[in-house]
């Protein structure tokens, strides 16, 4: 019996929330792209069909306790966060002008959850004809998995392919897992040039790359790779029918206003061995950030300490721009990459301390979703190393 790789189930069978319509075409459902994992994060999709809605929407998720959603593109969309039910809202005075639109996530884990089964409610309400009325699909099942079990079933197949049959031969083909890497070059006109590559995928099936991008940004493909190029409103899909390798995609695009952190996001879609799997876009590796402005700056025990990011931009802003648009005047410090610029605040020696920081920004000002980020010595880590370093607990 031909076995399939272990690690492409964890990764890739991915439980996808079911949609329910009502009269009227409105139609709500989800999908993860990768097993979620305590003390880290998950691409989470919701596509919402609107049925030619125009004005109010509001959609309501009720999240498991060691949960949280973090938002990165909500379609002009506010979203609030109801710490002690754990409910997250996103709700538009006007909905977007596309029929249907994609909202994205990443469903964060907290490191203390135990793997096992979850699920979240939820519901999207709409007014139709001076009613309201609510869409309430199933609930969203998914399952928080061991982080080490990916690892463990690799190993697994590995020894399992030892002997030289044609069975183990296929399998150590199918080891090699298709994929797709995004590299983003900044031109000397400030635009963006985006290059996806592709690994290890067979040819002659079906395969769509869709990429997802902020509605205000404006974008031309200069290769297509082969394939057939559709372009909307914050987002570009590349599609092969037969698909022959034939070179990357690459596009240009032109990005404006404050960004966080994810602004491209991927997904390759191709059928493998009769079952259809969803691959994130990997971003390949970019520049280190620079710190020299916080070089004096103390350390928490060990090193670490904890700063919170209130927004990205492609160019630097004047020092008195978030006074003006958000009544902001506080001291940021400001970071570099290659392609960004990072505003971040504060200098806080525990998590909590910046976790509620955060909160508090949220309240009070209109950042786009800022977040916790750690440091050790100036560098940046995962806030889940950091919590294992100094034994604080995860609070969402």
């Amino acid at each position: 019996m031909k076995l399939k790789p272990l690690h492409f189930l964890i990764s890739f069978a991915i439980a996808a929330g079911l949609a329910m319509a009502v009269p009227g075409g409105v139609v709500v459902e989800g999908r993860l792209t990768a097993s979620p994992v305590p003390g880290a994060s998950s691409p989470l999709t919701i596509t919402i069909t609107k049925g030619n809605l125009e004005y109010f929407g509001r959609l309501l998720i009720s999240l498991p306790s060691d949960c949280q959603l973090k938002a990165r593109q909500l379609h002009g969309g506010g979203m609030t966060i109801d710490p002690q039910r754990n409910l997250a809202v996103i709700s538009w005075l006007k909905l977007p002008e596309a029929q249907q639109f994609d909202l994205l996530f990443d469903l964060e884990v907290s490191p203390e959850a135990a793997p096992g089964p979850r699920s979240f409610d939820w519901d999207f309400s709409f007014i139709r004809n001076n009613d309201r009325e609510t869409v309430r699909p199933t609930p969203f099942h998914f399952e928080i998995t061991p982080a080490g079990v990916a690892a463990n079933n690799r190993s697994l197949a590995e020894t399992q392919s030892n002997s030289p049959t044609e069975e183990t031969t296929a399998q150590e083909n199918m080891s090699r897992a298709p994929s797709a890497k995004r590299t983003v070059r900044e031109m000397r006109d400030g635009r963006l040039e985006v290059n996806i590559e592709f690994d290890d995928i067979p040819s002659g099936g079906f395969v769509k790359c869709l990429e997802t991008l902020p509605d205000e940004a404006v974008s031309n493909v200069t290769s297509g790779g082969g394939s057939t190029v559709q372009t909307s409103q914050g987002s570009i899909s590349f599609v092969w029918f037969d698909y022959q390798p034939a070179g990357s995609i690459t596009y240009i695009t032109q990005l404006s206003g404050l960004y966080v952190p994810g602004d491209f996001i991927g997904i390759l879609s191709l059928i493998l061995d009769d079952t259809a799997i969803e691959i994130p876009v990997i971003d390949g590796a970019r520049s280190e950030f620079s710190s020299s402005t916080l070089t004096n700056a103390p350390s928490g025990a060990g090193g670490f300490w904890f700063e919170v990011q209130v927004a990205a931009t492609k160019n630097c802003v004047v020092t008195d721009y978030f006074e003006q648009k958000l009544n902001f005047s506080l001291p940021l410090v400001e970071e570099k990459d290659s392609i960004w610029v990072k505003y971040l605040f504060g200098h806080f020696e525990g998590y909590k301390t910046a976790r509620d920081c955060r909160e508090d920004f949220n309240e009070r000002f209109g950042f786009i979703g800022p977040f916790v980020v750690s440091k050790r010595n100036g560098q940046r880590i995962s806030v889940q190393e950091a919590l294992t370093k100094t034994g604080e607990t995860w609070v969402p």
